[in-house]
């Protein structure tokens, strides 16, 4: 990609979507042909994969990673009680990378609690940046405030975004979506 694309203009974002639906449901196999293993042997192995994949990466070029609860079928494709998950995977992933990861993206349900957000208490990335995906196109900037007067109780400073991408929502709504992720932002920035 660096012979065509310059690393100014170039950002790799690392998805794991079944590696998070697979850790979510701990010591279960989601598919039976999946191999049997706890969850600890899983989060090893998925994170052993990451750093490698990371470690790629050149220093030059911003790297992300995005928890993915999965899309197909529904999202989120398992359950998802909190973001403890996501932030044991941020903090390892982080500590294990060997170069600098530029941001991790959580996603957020609808209607999160505080038990939902509490663990973002327990992150220990250093200057590596947070972006929560609370924005919802269903309930618009008014959901979207909501969910982030409930994150700054537990982070003093993240950015925000989609939950997830924009690849299954209808392309003639993409454009009040963008302007709903506009409007959150400014809401944001007060």
């Amino acid at each position: 990609m660096l012979e065509v694309i310059p690393a100014d203009d170039l950002l790799i974002q690392l998805d794991l979507a079944w590696e998070v639906v697979d850790l979510s449901i701990g010591d279960e196999q989601y598919f039976p042909w999946w191999p049997e293993s706890t969850l600890d042997q899983k989060f090893d192995r998925y994170m052993t994969g990451l750093v490698q994949l990371a470690s790629a990466v050149p220093e030059n070029v911003p790297l992300g990673l995005h928890w993915c609860y999965g899309t197909w079928g529904g999202w989120p494709m398992t359950e998802m009680p909190n973001l403890e998950l996501c932030v044991r995977l941020s903090n390892e992933a982080v500590k294990r990378i060997k170069r600098h990861v530029d941001y991790v993206h959580m996603p957020v349900v609808p209607n999160p609690d505080d038990a939902f957000l509490a663990p973002l208490r327990n992150l220990n990335i250093g200057d590596t940046r947070v972006f929560l995906g609370l924005v919802h196109p269903q309930d618009g900037l008014e959901g979207a405030q909501r969910r982030i007067d409930l994150a700054k109780k537990y982070l003093t400073d993240f950015g925000i975004g989609a939950v997830c991408g924009f690849g299954r929502e209808n392309p003639r709504e993409l454009g009040n979506i963008l302007d709903v992720h506009k409007e959150a932002a400014r809401a944001l920035a007060n």
